[in-house]
């Protein structure tokens, strides 16, 4: 019996990453594409993202070593990026895409990777929330302000609208299963920003850092973010995770608009008058 040579679509690049405290972490980039501005791209952002993610997140990666990236031309069952803590990362965002798409998918799955490996976010919204923060975060602190907020804007706000064009949805962020949802990410990212506000970001950060020792629930998140804050977060928690209706101040329909048209997207920027990045 002759033996058999399968070869494989997929080619490797290998590279490190060299995390705080001067950990190494090793990157395997298969991608059966042989588009050189693709892979450097990858590469870098790769490289970029994992190194500041810690610092961003306040989350330590602390299982270390091979990191699978698997890039496919299509997408199965709505999901644009997917993440295995067994089995690596596959994204269907590529050659053609814009950089700011690629981070934001990158930094997404890296950081459910980061949470699989180290957190016990247990809620899917918590979940992806956490992943949509550090991603945002990520692009915020490393391209341009206005590109980042009409990116966002583009890519999940204009979907929680176009969602609720026939009245505000019934879709508790508590509710989320195990489905993709354009409404859930949408959601979890828009009342991530709300609680950024609200809260800001170094309570924000304390709380999912709760993640890492103890399985955290919407009540305990909450009750957290509460403590660190001083101030009751009902009117938050009401509408976007639990099944209520908006309360006064708090309908999406008001507090995510962009008055001034200066193609900027803040929270209650009709009391903050500009947004609060300066960017204007």
């Amino acid at each position: 019996t002759q033996p058999v040579f399968l070869r494989s679509d997929f080619t490797l690049t290998r590279f490190p990453v060299v995390l705080p405290a001067e950990r190494n972490m090793q990157v395997d980039l298969l991608a059966n594409t042989n588009q050189s501005l693709f892979l450097t791209n990858t590469t870098n952002l790769s490289q970029q993202i994992l190194a500041s993610m810690e610092q961003v997140s306040g989350v330590p990666f602390y299982e270390l070593g091979s990191v699978p990236l698997y890039f496919v031309p299509e997408d199965i069952n709505g999901y644009a990026g997917l993440n295995t803590s067994d089995r690596g990362i596959l994204t269907t965002v590529g050659p053609g895409t814009s950089v700011l798409a690629q981070a934001q998918l990158l930094a997404h799955e890296y950081a459910h990777l980061q949470n699989a490996s180290a957190s016990r976010l247990k809620e899917r919204w918590l979940q992806e929330g956490y992943s949509e923060w550090v991603s945002a975060r990520y692009l915020y602190q490393n391209f341009p302000t206005k590109a980042v907020y009409r990116f966002l804007k583009y890519f999940r706000v204009d979907d929680f609208f176009e969602e609720n064009s026939q009245g505000l949805d019934r879709f508790p962020l508590q509710s989320w299963g195990t489905s993709p949802s354009r409404l859930g990410y949408a959601k979890t990212m828009m009342f991530f920003d709300l609680l950024t506000e609200e809260v800001g970001s170094v309570a924000l950060q304390k709380a999912l850092q709760l993640g890492v020792n103890y399985e955290l629930t919407a009540e305990k998140f909450q009750s957290f973010l509460e403590v660190e804050s001083g101030k009751s977060l009902d009117s938050d928690f009401q509408y976007w995770v639990f099944a209520g209706d908006p309360a006064s101040g708090y309908d999406p329909r008001v507090i995510f608009i962009d008055i001034d048209g200066d193609g900027l997207l803040t929270t209650h920027e009709q009391s903050i008058g500009s947004d609060p990045t300066k960017a204007d």
